[in-house]
């Protein structure tokens, strides 16, 4: 007697995530992940968050079912000071599931801004020499610009920006180098 075996191509292993590390090499993010039970139409979308909570989609990488090691490579992270990432892995381009995520904290990117709360005026400090050819832009919880412009050019990075006109809350503030950007949230009184 001959037995007959039938394989169903929509009834395959499902993907196996075996790790997914990263870590910051000159101010970029490099992202490492291992899989196995891989199969051609499955793909691993790379997704990145400023807040940890909101996640966009930042690059595509198609698995080989023979390849079981891939990277990612992230050097537009905004001049953040903390970066969020994880992966959406799509399998056979019907199922997904997501890894867990990876926390990055970033050197040299930090805007300090006082007081804050905020009355009258928040004085801001970046880090890394010079500030040249700046502007700044404050926003409101809605995303509406309530004050931007250009800043001078000074050795210290210390700058003071008027608040009084801006109506009590909670504000991002976007500063703009020639070494990036970089936001921070303050409060105004």
């Amino acid at each position: 007697m001959n037995d007959l075996w039938t394989i169903n191509s929509d009834q395959l292993l499902p993907i196996k995530l075996v790790s997914f590390t990263g870590k910051i090499q000159q101010s970029k993010i490099l992202l490492h992940w291992q899989a196995e039970e891989l199969n051609s139409r499955d793909v691993f979308v790379v997704e990145r968050s400023f807040d940890g909570k909101n996640f966009n989609s930042v690059g595509t990488v198609a698995a080989t079912p023979l390849q079981k090691e891939y990277t990612f490579n992230d050097d537009n992270h905004q001049g953040t000071s903390k970066v969020f990432y994880r992966l959406k892995v799509s399998e056979q381009g019907n199922r997904a599931f997501y890894s867990k995520v990876l926390a990055f904290t970033l050197p040299g990117s930090f805007l300090t801004i006082y007081p804050n709360p905020a009355k009258s005026h928040i004085w801001f400090v970046l880090p890394n020499g010079e500030m040249t050819h700046a502007s700044y832009k404050v926003v409101d919880a809605l995303g509406r610009i309530n004050l931007q412009g250009n800043l001078m050019a000074i050795a210290s990075n210390r700058q003071l920006i008027d608040v009084s006109k801006l109506s009590p809350g909670i504000f991002t503030i976007s500063i703009t180098t020639n070494k990036g950007t970089t936001q921070a949230t303050f409060i105004k009184q």
